[in-house]
This record gives C-alpha cells, structure tokens and sequence, in this order.
C-alpha cells in the first residue's frame, strides 16, 4: 500500500504521467509549438543548414520605402533649390515652389519606382541586391521617368518655352542623376535589405 501510494504521489506531485505527456506533446505540435520540447519546428528544420539567405526573407517594408522616399526627396530639395537659384539667376522663392513641386511628384514616383524595380529584380534574379551596373541602369531609368513628367510643370511655372525648360529639367535630371546614385548607395548601406543577399541558384531560372 505504501508503495502504491508513493507512486500514485509520484504521478500526481512529481514528474508528469508518460500518457500525459504524449498527450500535452500532440497538442503543443498541433499548435505550432512543439519546440519548446527540445525539438525545432519543422520550419527550422526545412531551413537546417541553408545558408541564410536561402530562407524565405521580405523585400523592404511600406515604412521603409515611405521612409526612403521622403529621406531623399527633403535631402535632394536643401541641395538643389538654392544650386538651381545660384545657376539660372532665378529667384530663391520662385525655385523653392518649383522644386517642393518637383519633389512632391518626385517622392510618388520614388515609391511607385522603386517598389516596381524590387520586384522586377527580385522576379529576375531572385534578390534585390544591386550591382554597379544595376546601380546605374537603377538611377538612369528613375531621372528618365520623371524627366518627362517634370518638363510640363516647368514650362508652365516659368512660363518659359518648351525648349528653355528642357534645358532646367535636363540640369535637374543632371543632379539627381548624381544625386540618386550616391544616395540609394548610402541608403542601401546604411539602412540594409534583408533580401538583398545572393541569390541561391534555384532561386535564379
């Protein structure tokens, strides 16, 4: 009886029941959390001995990108507004609203260009991370597009021909050429993708 009512304690206020214990475990797995026993989770498992950007990893968040593209168009508008004044004899002011102009189409089409350009790399060559080359064809491509969304609004602020506003939109185009280059540069660094490691070569087709 003593025996049996030691084990019976044994059960109850010692080490939990092995037909409890399977049970409480087949649970926990069902739900997700069966590492907690000393075993990973099958997700770890199915990523053991990957390198770590073979794992599944998200481009930049909608806070990042906003951050990005609001980060560049302020720095960008304090550089050229008194540059572009001090170049073409215009007035400060008459610069500052062109340029807060500029910079508010600009900031739309960072966002809309750079989720675009992600994505198109990333389908492509399975990662964002960016050559020198893709740098290049990265900051062209972006100057281009608003190059000819911007020309119209100068031509009509100035209240100058087409040709004449060309000439200040190509001189924008210019800076920011520069300007986007060394900025997504220091932005990429400073600020990293978690995606934009190599690509694995099942990642690349």
């Amino acid at each position: 009886m003593n025996g049996s009512h030691r084990s019976h304690n044994a059960g109850v206020g010692g080490s939990t029941p092995p037909l409890a214990t399977s049970i409480l475990k087949a649970r926990l797995e069902r739900t997700g959390l069966f590492q907690f026993w000393g075993r990973p989770h099958p997700s770890r498992e199915q990523n053991a001995g990957r390198p770590a950007y073979a794992t599944p990893n998200t481009m930049r968040t909608t806070k990042d990108r906003i951050r990005q593209a609001i980060s560049f168009e302020v720095i960008g508008l304090l550089i050229s507004t008194p540059l572009a004044a001090f170049v073409f004899g215009l007035d400060l002011g008459e610069t500052g609203v062109l340029a807060a102009i500029g910079a508010t189409m600009a900031t739309l089409w960072n966002y809309i260009f750079n989720l675009m350009f992600d994505h198109g790399l990333k389908r492509f060559t399975g990662t964002t991370r960016k050559t020198l080359k893709l740098r290049f064809l990265h900051a062209i491509s972006f100057e281009f597009g608003l190059m000819l969304a911007f020309l119209p609004v100068i031509a009509w602020w100035l209240d100058i021909g087409l040709l004449d506003a060309l000439i200040v939109d190509i001189a924008f185009v210019v800076f920011y050429l520069v300007y986007a280059f060394v900025f997504t540069w220091c932005y990429d660094t400073v600020f990293p993708d978690n995606d934009a490691g190599p690509a694995s070569a099942n990642q690349i087709r």
